[in-house]
C-alpha cells in the first residue's frame, strides 16, 4: 500500500474480467482448432466424400467473405459523414 492507501498499480494490472474473458477466448481458440481437423473423419463417416468436403468449405469461406465485406463496407461508409451510398 502506498501512503495514501491506494493498492500500487504494476504496468501489467488488468481486471479479472479482462483476464477471464482472455481466458475463455484461448480455450475457445484451442476448441475449435482441436475440431476443424477432425471434420472430414466426421463427414466420411457419415457417407460424404471429397466434393462434399470441398463444397461445405466453399460454402463457408463465401459465407465469410460475403459477411466480413459487408461490416468493413458498413464501417467504412458509417464512419465519414457525408460519403456516397
Amino acid at each position: 500500500m502506498s501512503a495514501d492507501g491506494a493498492k500500487p498499480t504494476t504496468r501489467f494490472a488488468m481486471p479479472a474480467l479482462v483476464w477471464g474473458l482472455g481466458f475463455v477466448s484461448l480455450l475457445t481458440d484451442i476448441a475449435s482448432d482441436m475440431v476443424v481437423p477432425l471434420f472430414p473423419a466426421i463427414l466420411a463417416s457419415v457417407g460424404g466424400g471429397a466434393l462434399a468436403l470441398g463444397f461445405l468449405e466453399g460454402l463457408a469461406e463465401g459465407a465469410s467473405g460475403i459477411h466480413t465485406g459487408s461490416i468493413s463496407q458498413w464501417i467504412y461508409l458509417n464512419s465519414y459523414p457525408g460519403r456516397a451510398r
